[in-house]
């Protein structure tokens, strides 16, 4: 019965993982936009800094994700690798926030 227990839940996360990393395929530019202004704002840290998964944004370019958090009043730093995933780290700077906004 145990067997059983554990099977069915290593499959059911083996599959939940698997969704998450298939879903992203088919999603279209919007969705994808808009998942990244919510990855930007969602995983800012008290440092001011962002980041996004690469395999997240699957029909955006680098470079549109960089133009989108330009627009959001971002710097884009650099990239680095977390559990085999690559992320794009981004920088919160409070004089881009004043440009952005029309304040400066």
């Amino acid at each position: 019965m145990g067997t059983i227990i554990g099977s069915s839940l290593f499959a059911l996360v083996m599959l939940w993982v698997a969704m998450d990393r298939i879903i992203p395929l088919f999603q279209s530019v919007g969705k994808a936009a808009a998942r990244v202004r919510g990855d930007l704002y969602g995983s800012r840290n008290s440092d001011g800094y962002a980041e996004v998964a690469r395999w997240k944004i699957h029909p955006l370019s680098d470079h549109m994700v960089k133009e989108i958090a330009s627009a959001e009043g971002l710097r884009y730093v650099r990239d680095s690798t977390r559990y085999g995933s690559r992320y794009m780290q981004f920088f919160d700077h409070p004089q881009s926030r004043k440009k952005a906004s029309g304040r400066a």
